[in-house]
């Protein structure tokens, strides 16, 4: 039995070694992700849950990423029932002996700094998960707190949370982590914020053309590789998971504050509003129109336009004015404004530039709900059936500034 518990114990050690080892187990994806019938019938995410779950992986106190160290139990417990036992202490002392015999003889891996790692490995994850995930009000109040933590692990887990987070508390703390009297927080900080720096200049936006096939391809491989670990190609496939997912981060995080400014960007190619689009924890906007990124613009929260009024566009104070007709081409534009004004006074055709305008108007596919206000301003002269073609437009038409 003493040989036996010596086997046991070897085997064992491995084992929690092997697991230790492993990048991003799958029970890490799945402790992370939405839970419940509550997701399965509604689409609704269980975001009390996923919470619980975060701050137990970022708590000071928590230690599941040891959970590995107990395989040898099971491996111990496994043999002691496989073979006639005779004596479970002799069995017991030969598991101690196998487990420590094994420890020792591979000292030179630093144990310690395998388990530190995964600990890191698994903080890092949830403060991420955390910052896409979560409003950010909820991901500040975690993740700003967790900066002055005891543990430089944490700091850290912190460090890399903030970065994706990108709010004006957040970049704060994360600017003053950069001073961090330890190396390793201040160097992950100092990258962090360098990221998050160019990203608030505008640096390296990218296309978000390819994410709808970016998020079916994911999805998919997702689920090939939580099947069956021996299938062939699985790890042609995990790799190829790996890189996809950081494709998509890559792409989410260049626009993180066109994400931050929505509802209040528009696109000023199309003249039309963005959208909001949504995959497992990726947030992302588009424009509605062109279903791409590069014209929008942070910080329009109200858009007027106009017949009659100063050519071209001008923005001040997040208000966007728009001329929508090119009286020397005799050509109408459509966008999607919150206020038409049609301002009298200046030496064009207003019944056809009314007529040209509000035809593309209609023609344009404004969201659910969407009530433009037509004022007219400085008492333009408009015939009846420009009036009614007005009214199309806003059955409440005030007159007058």
């Amino acid at each position: 039995m003493l040989i036996w518990g010596i086997f046991a114990g070897a085997i064992g050690l491995i084992a929690s070694l092997g697991a230790i080892g492993r990048s991003k187990p799958n029970w890490m994806y799945h402790w992370f992700r939405p839970w419940g019938k509550q997701l399965a019938l509604t689409g609704e995410r269980n975001d009390k849950g996923f919470l619980w779950r975060v701050k137990l992986a970022l708590s000071p106190y928590n230690h599941v990423y040891a959970i590995p160290l107990f395989a040898p139990l099971v491996v111990m417990g496994i043999v002691w029932l496989a073979i006639p036992a005779t004596s479970f202490s002799q069995f017991l002392l030969g598991s101690i002996v196998g487990y420590g015999g094994t420890a020792a003889l591979t000292y030179s891996i630093d144990l310690t700094k395998a388990i530190s790692n995964y600990r890191q490995q698994l903080a890092i994850y949830a403060a991420q998960k955390l910052a896409r995930r979560m409003p950010p009000a909820i991901a500040n109040e975690i993740l700003v707190p967790l900066t002055q933590s005891s543990q430089p692990t944490l700091r850290i887990a912190a460090a890399m949370g903030l970065r994706e987070l990108g709010t004006k508390e957040g970049s704060e703390a994360l600017k003053a982590l950069t001073h961090d009297k330890q190396d390793q927080v201040a160097i992950a900080a100092r990258n962090a914020y360098g990221d998050l720096e160019a990203v608030y200049r505008g640096q390296g936006l990218l296309s978000v053309r390819t994410m709808e096939t970016y998020a079916a391809e994911h999805a998919y491989l997702m689920k090939r590789v939580r099947g069956r670990r021996k299938r062939p190609g699985r790890i042609q496939e995990a790799e190829k998971l790996e890189e996809i997912t950081r494709q998509i981060h890559e792409i989410v995080f260049s626009q993180l504050p066109l994400r931050r400014s929505f509802p209040d960007i528009f696109c000023m190619d199309c003249f039309a509003r963005g959208e909001h689009q949504h995959y497992e924890e990726w947030d992302w906007v588009r424009c509605r129109q062109c279903k791409e990124v590069h014209a929008l613009r942070p910080g329009i929260s109200h858009v007027v336009g106009q017949i009659g009024g100063a050519s071209g566009h001008s923005l001040d104070h997040g208000q966007l004015r728009i001329n929508l007709w090119d009286d020397a081409n005799r050509k109408g534009f459509a966008a999607d404004v919150d206020v038409l004004e049609v301002i009298g006074g200046q030496p064009i055709n207003y019944d056809w530039a009314v007529s040209a305008v509000v035809d593309k108007m209609h023609n344009l596919s404004h969201g659910v709900g969407t009530r433009i206000a037509v004022k007219l301003l400085e008492n333009p002269v408009l015939e009846g059936n420009s009036l009614q073609l007005l009214k199309t437009l806003d059955q409440s038409m005030v007159i007058g500034a």
